[in-house]
Order: C-alpha cells, then sequence, then structure tokens
C-alpha cells in the first residue's frame, strides 16, 4: 500500500466566502496536493496554548507529517473575519492584529510540532517506517510555516464579494 505524499498542510479560516480564494493562493504557493485543516480564525486559534490549538497540532498536523510526509504550514486569514468581531476595530487595525496573531501562531506551531513529533517518536507503537522517516526529517530539518492574508483592495469599506473585491498576500 503507497503513502499519498502532499505538498503542504492549509490552516485557513473556515468562512466560506474566502475559503475558494485561499485554496486558490495555497496551491499556487504550496504545491498540488494540501491537506486543508480549517479552523475559525486560524491564526487567533493557534496564538497562544489552548487545548484546542494543542489538539489540532497534536491530531490534524501531526497526522499531516507523519502520514502525508508534509514540512510546510500555510495559516490562512481574511479582515472582516468574525472572530475579530467584538474587537471592533478598523481595518488596519484588525490586518495589525492579525499578523501579531499569525507570528505568535507560527511560533506556537514551530515549537509545539516539534514536541508532538518528539511524542509520536517515543511513544507510538508501530510507527511505520516511512512515517517514521517523515517525523524524523521534520524534526531534524524544522517546520516552514508561512502565512497568507486576504485583504479588500479598499481598506476603507467592509467586503461584500471577496473574490472580487480582494487580494491575497504573504505575511511571511
Amino acid at each position: 500500500m503507497s503513502v499519498q505524499r502532499y505538498d503542504a498542510a492549509a490552516i485557513p479560516c473556515v468562512d466560506g466566502a474566502y475559503f475558494t480564494l485561499f485554496q486558490r493562493e495555497v496551491l499556487s504557493h504550496g504545491g498540488k496536493i494540501v491537506d486543508m485543516l480549517p479552523q475559525a480564525g486560524a491564526a487567533k486559534t493557534l496564538r497562544m496554548s489552548r487545548m484546542s490549538a494543542h489538539e489540532l497540532v497534536q491530531t490534524l498536523v501531526g497526522v499531516s507529517i507523519a502520514k502525508h510526509g508534509i514540512s510546510h504550514i500555510i495559516i490562512g486569514g481574511h479582515l472582516c473575519c468574525g472572530a475579530y468581531e467584538h474587537f471592533r476595530l478598523s481595518l488596519p487595525e484588525e490586518e495589525a492584529l492579525q499578523r501579531q496573531h499569525m507570528a505568535r501562531a507560527r511560533h506556537f506551531l514551530q515549537e509545539q510540532v516539534a514536541l508532538a513529533i518528539k511524542h509520536y517518536l517515543a511513544y507510538e507503537e508501530g510507527l511505520a517506517d516511512n512515517h517514521r522517516a517523515n517525523l524524523q526529517m521534520v524534526l531534524d530539518e524544522g517546520l516552514n510555516v508561512a502565512a497568507l492574508i486576504i485583504k479588500p483592495h479598499n481598506m476603507v469599506e467592509r467586503i461584500t464579494d471577496p473574490p472580487s473585491q480582494c487580494f491575497v498576500e504573504k505575511v511571511f
């Protein structure tokens, strides 16, 4: 039985209006086959050590690395995100906050994925050789984390039609 290899894992916001735009952009950055792991307000969820973030890393991201051989993760966010509504920010302020959350999410992922891999290697019995090799490679070489943010061309107005009014910017 062959193991399907993936190019990247993507963690975008679950907002359906932005999902296809993000997916199209991820494919242009990350290859042909991508594990999509949508989360509400993805960077916000991952910005600190919360149980849901730990579970995401231990399960979904861990499986992507161990079974699909990924070594790249792409975090995705968009302005006018429901997860940021209660902050009552202008679009430029929301962008600045999301960029901070993405930087913290990147740090969290790089740290937690290494811990998850050590856990897999130490405790997972019957781990197939190819899965063990995938995990060891990511542990040795590190996980590459990039971030994309979907922004409107006009940073003053709220977005009504994301595909036509928005563009995707690489944050890091």
